[in-house]
């Protein structure tokens, strides 16, 4: 069982105790992942909340915090791709997401995303 916690955001170490706590959940949606590859997809996903949330640094130090975990993880090189999209950095944000991609080249969300961030920047 979960222990309480303060409200969000959570400090990273907690975000990584949360992970530790639910990944045994998350191994029915991941069968074969290691507990070090969940816990780098749920800090992803905490990670997408702070950008989602204009937290833009705070994001950053979890996916940082994510590689450091698992550096061949495309949730995490999604995430970063999404992290530089934002900060207006197409050129790094399209290193990121083809990374995500060469890791994981059936996932079409990704392929869309990259896709995006292409027509952004011939927008430009």
């Amino acid at each position: 069982m979960l222990k309480k916690l303060a409200k969000p955001p959570y400090p990273v170490n907690q975000l990584c105790q949360m992970a530790n706590e639910i990944g045994p959940a998350f191994q029915q949606l991941y069968p074969g992942y290691s507990q070090d590859q969940i816990n780098a997809i749920i800090l992803s996903f905490n990670a997408m909340y702070s950008l989602n949330n204009q937290r833009m640094e705070r994001g950053k130090s979890i996916i940082d915090r994510a590689m450091s975990i698992d550096s061949e993880n495309y949730e995490v090189y999604r995430q970063l791709g999404s992290y530089y999209w934002i900060k207006n950095d197409h050129t790094k944000a399209i290193e990121s997401v083809e990374k995500a991609i060469q890791i994981n080249p059936n996932n079409p969300r990704t392929r869309e995303f990259l896709q995006q961030i292409l027509r952004d920047q011939a927008a430009q």
